[in-house]
């Protein structure tokens, strides 16, 4: 997924924690209001660790920012498993165990 594709979908999610926040009264209008602003304000978004990194901040001011900042995350530790999966089962089908050791051990150096 290219960095525009990842940016509006934590958009959405952004929006849908706000609202979800404003419908329970967790998040007052004001509120609701700086935290789009401030996200909005550190757009665009480099790639995937930028994204992360200025997420990461955002969550440090606004408790809502937290929940997106875990759902992305979770999704990049699981990207990097699975693109670690496929270079070690095609490292193991060419023969070059050694390799799909290396993938491992960088993969578990990473998490």
């Amino acid at each position: 997924m290219d960095v525009k594709q990842q940016t509006d979908r934590v958009e959405q999610e952004l929006l849908a924690v706000i609202t979800k926040h404003l419908e329970r009264n967790e998040i007052d209008t004001l509120t609701a209001q700086r935290l789009t602003k401030d996200f909005l304000a550190i757009l665009p978004m480099q790639n995937q660790a930028d994204l992360l990194a200025k997420l990461k901040t955002l969550s440090e001011t606004y408790e809502e920012a937290k929940e997106v900042y875990t759902l992305e995350f979770s999704q990049d530790i699981k990207e990097r498993e699975e693109q670690a999966l496929n270079q070690m089962r095609t490292a193991i089908q060419q023969g070059n165990i050694e390799h799909a050791i290396n993938v491992a051990k960088a993969l578990r150096e990473n998490n």
